[in-house]
């Protein structure tokens, strides 16, 4: 799950399988270290720093920022 202000300025849970990447993202290449790594403090720590997302349709959202802590969530 990750979390999104509302228009109430509320965080709101949804779930990770809604939100797409941005096609914009300029970075192509991930390094899997790095991201086997932020998965682990994920699953022990959480997300400490939410994704940014905007609405993209009734149902999905796409990613504004946050690549890596998606990527290491899934």
């Amino acid at each position: 799950m990750t979390f999104l202000f509302n228009n109430d300025n509320k965080i709101t849970e949804i779930p990770i399988i809604r939100i797409r990447p941005n096609k914009a993202q300029p970075r192509k290449q991930f390094d899997e270290a790095s991201l086997t790594s932020l998965s682990q403090s994920i699953t022990e720590n959480g997300i400490l720093q939410p994704l940014t997302v905007r609405r993209a349709s009734q149902s999905e959202y796409e990613l504004i920022a946050g690549e890596r802590r998606l990527r290491a969530s899934v």
